[in-house]
C-alpha cells in the first residue's frame, strides 16, 4: 500500500485538491495477455523493470516501482498526513 508522499497529491485546473492511495497486489500469470478493459486506458503491456523506469511514469508511480525493487512497501516513516 502506497500513499501520503507528495507524489500523491496533486491539484486540478480549477483549483480542486486531490490525494490517492494505491494498493499493489503481487500476482503470478496464468495465461492470456493484457489488454485495455475501459476508455481510460489507450495500452497495457508486461514490462520487466528497465523498460518500465524507460516509460513516461507518474513521480508517484515511479516512486512506488522503486520502492517495491528494493523490496518495501508502505512505512510511516514516509507517510505524510495532509
Amino acid at each position: 500500500m502506497f500513499g501520503g508522499d507528495p507524489h500523491f497529491r496533486g491539484a486540478y485546473a480549477n483549483g480542486d485538491q486531490a490525494a490517492w492511495v494505491a494498493t499493489v497486489f503481487e500476482a503470478r500469470i496464468l495465461s492470456g495477455g493484457p489488454a485495455p478493459s475501459d476508455d481510460e486506458s489507450a495500452d497495457v503491456r508486461w514490462a520487466d523493470p528497465d523498460e518500465a523506469f524507460a516509460l513516461e511514469l507518474s513521480p508517484a508511480t515511479r516512486w512506488m516501482l522503486s520502492r517495491l525493487l528494493d523490496g518495501r512497501s508502505f512505512d510511516e516513516a514516509t507517510w505524510r498526513p495532509a
